[in-house]
C-alpha cells in the first residue's frame, strides 16, 4: 500500500499550559513512517495539528489509536477508522440519481440550506429537494430542468450550470447565477420498498443573529428494524440583548409510532397526536449518506425531506 497522510488535532482543554507534548500512533495491521511525534507546547485553550503518515495493510477499514502525552503525567487518548476510499469512476447515465450539498444561511435564514438534484430520467432534472419521493417532471413544473450529460467527458449542462461528474458526485465549475456558490453534490443511495432501518440520528438547526434574537431547533429521530420509530424535537429562542435577555425553550411532544419505506424513494411515519389521539401521517422524501471513505449506510445519516440527519 502506500503513505496516506492523516490530520490529527491535539486540543489543551484544560487551564494551563501543555509542555513537552507527545503523540503516540498504533493499530493492527498499520505502519507509521514515526510512532511518536514531537508536538511541542500547546497554551491553554489553544490546539496544535499534526499530519502523520499510516500505511494500511490489505483493503480492509483499520482503527487508528493515537495517545498524548505531556508533562505531569497527562494523557488523553482517541481513535477513529481509517480506510480507502475507492478512486473516482465515470458514471454511464444520471438517470434515476439523487445528490445533495448545503451551504450556511445568514440573517433570518435557516443554517442548514439544503440542495438537490434528482436526475428523473435522461432529459428531466427535479432542482431542490421534492416534498414527496421521485417527482414527476414536464415543462409545467418550475423546478424541473432539462439536463444534458456527457458520459464519456463527465459533463453536465443545466440551463446555464456547468459542472463536472465521477463517482465523487457533482463539482459546479459554473453556477446558475454569479451569485450562487459552486457546491459539491454528494450521491445519495436510495431505499428498496418496504426496508427497515437500525440508526439513531440526530437534526440540529438553527436561525437569526443573537442579539436580538434567534432560535435553535433539534430532532432526535431512532429507527428500529420492527418497524418503529421515536421522534423526540426541542428548541430553545433567546430574545433581547444582554442584561435583559429572554430564554424560551421547548421539549417535544415525543412521537412514536411505525415507519414504512415506500416506493419512489419515500419514507412514511404514522403515529398517534398525544393531544388529540388522533392518528396522523407523515410522507417525506428519503435518500441515505455516506461517509468518508464514500460508503452509503443509514447509520452515516439520512436526508428525510430537506433535513439531514446526522449520527
Amino acid at each position: 500500500g502506500k503513505w496516506n497522510k492523516v490530520r490529527i488535532v491535539v486540543d489543551n482543554e484544560g487551564n494551563k499550559t501543555a509542555k513537552n507534548v507527545k503523540l503516540k500512533l498504533a493499530g493492527k495491521k498499520m505502519k507509521f513512517k514515526k510512532k511518536t511525534i514531537k508536538v511541542g507546547t500547546i497554551k491553554a485553550g489553544k490546539s496544535k495539528a499534526v499530519t502523520v503518515q499510516v500505511k494500511l495493510s490489505g483493503k480492509k477499514t483499520r482503527t487508528l489509536k493515537a495517545k498524548a502525552t505531556a508533562s505531569g503525567k497527562w494523557t488523553a487518548t482517541a481513535k477513529t477508522k481509517v480506510g480507502y476510499r475507492p478512486k473516482p469512476k465515470k458514471v454511464k447515465s444520471l438517470a434515476g440519481r439523487s445528490y445533495w450539498a448545503s451551504t450556511t444561511g445568514s440573517g433570518s435564514q435557516a443554517i442548514w440550506q439544503v440542495h438537490g438534484l434528482t436526475f428523473v430520467n435522461n432529459k428531466w432534472v427535479y432542482v431542490g429537494v421534492p416534498k414527496s419521493g421521485t417527482p414527476k417532471c414536464s415543462k409545467k413544473v418550475k423546478e424541473c430542468k432539462r439536463y444534458s450529460y456527457s458520459a464519456k467527458k463527465g459533463t453536465l449542462k443545466i440551463g446555464k450550470l456547468r459542472a463536472k461528474v465521477n463517482s465523487e458526485g457533482i463539482k459546479v465549475t459554473k453556477p446558475a447565477k454569479k451569485s450562487d456558490p459552486k457546491v459539491m453534490y454528494t450521491p445519495l443511495k436510495g431505499l428498496k420498498k418496504g426496508s427497515k432501518i437500525s440508526a439513531k440520528l440526530e437534526y440540529i438547526d438553527g436561525s437569526g443573529p443573537c442579539p436580538p434574537s434567534c432560535r435553535s431547533w433539534w430532532d432526535n429521530l431512532t429507527l428500529k428494524k420492527n418497524g418503529t420509530f421515536t421522534r423526540n424535537p426541542g428548541s430553545i429562542s433567546t430574545f433581547g440583548f444582554i442584561p435583559y435577555q429572554t430564554f424560551v425553550s421547548t421539549s417535544g411532544p415525543v412521537k412514536k409510532g411505525t415507519y414504512k419505506i415506500l416506493s419512489k424513494n419515500r419514507i412514511r411515519f404514522t403515529w398517534k397526536d398525544a393531544e388529540t389521539g388522533k392518528t396522523k401521517k407523515e410522507t417525506r422524501t428519503i435518500g441515505i449518506d455516506q461517509n468518508e471513505l464514500g460508503k452509503h449506510n443509514p447509520k452515516y445519516g439520512l436526508l428525510i425531506g430537506d433535513d439531514p440527519y446526522l449520527p
